[in-house]
């Protein structure tokens, strides 16, 4: 319907101009070890902020159906963001993994994986910091191209991680030895089991 297509336009402008702008605030959030309760990891959260200073709630969704260029835009964003982050980390002696969200249409995108490049070459020790965390409808999605990157990723110690994981009919061993180190699960996949 125009009113509801006029509203998805209106929201990726929103997305847009808080992209363009850099309105965004990141979000450190702690992975703690169950064993020693100790911060192990961190997991990075860059949320959009509004003109109006308010946060756009989940802008990913959008732009993955409505306007994949602008996602990889953003993942350059929240890339840079999280290279920060890790550096800030290491300088303090933190020398766990920072996870870090990104779509799988942006390992296709080459203005990401120039970011990446540059990121890399900036600040070589981040490969052991650095975890690019993917959906597993992403994963499940990664043609030859997108596996040769990571390959060449992975081979300068990059690892990767696998979240939103909605069922275990995945080769989780073939993952590991592409350089999957993580998996986050939803609490109820531990009460409730996965299909």
């Amino acid at each position: 319907s125009a009113p509801g297509r006029r509203q998805q336009e209106l929201r990726i402008a929103e997305i847009a101009a808080a992209i363009e702008h850099r309105r965004m605030d990141v979000y450190l959030n702690p992975i703690v070890g169950l064993g020693d309760y100790a911060v192990t990891h961190f997991e990075v959260d860059v949320r959009l902020r509004a003109e109006t200073g308010g946060y756009i709630d989940n802008p990913e969704a959008t732009l993955r159906l409505q306007a994949t260029d602008m996602l990889a835009l953003f993942d350059v964003e929240r890339l840079e963001r999280t290279a920060r982050v890790a550096e800030q980390l290491g300088a303090r002696g933190k020398t766990g993994a920072v996870l870090s969200p990104t779509a799988g249409q942006s390992m296709a995108d080459g203005d990401f994986l120039e970011a990446f490049a540059r990121t890399f070459e900036a600040r070589t020790a981040i490969s052991g910091q650095l975890v690019l965390t993917f959906t597993q409808a992403d994963v499940a999605a990664f043609g030859p191209g997108t596996w040769q990157a990571l390959a060449d990723m992975h081979s300068f110690g990059f690892r990767f991680a696998v979240q939103q994981v909605m069922h275990l009919g995945m080769d989780f061993a073939a993952l590991a030895e592409r350089g999957f180190s993580f998996v986050k699960l939803p609490a109820s996949a531990f009460l409730d089991g996965l299909p």
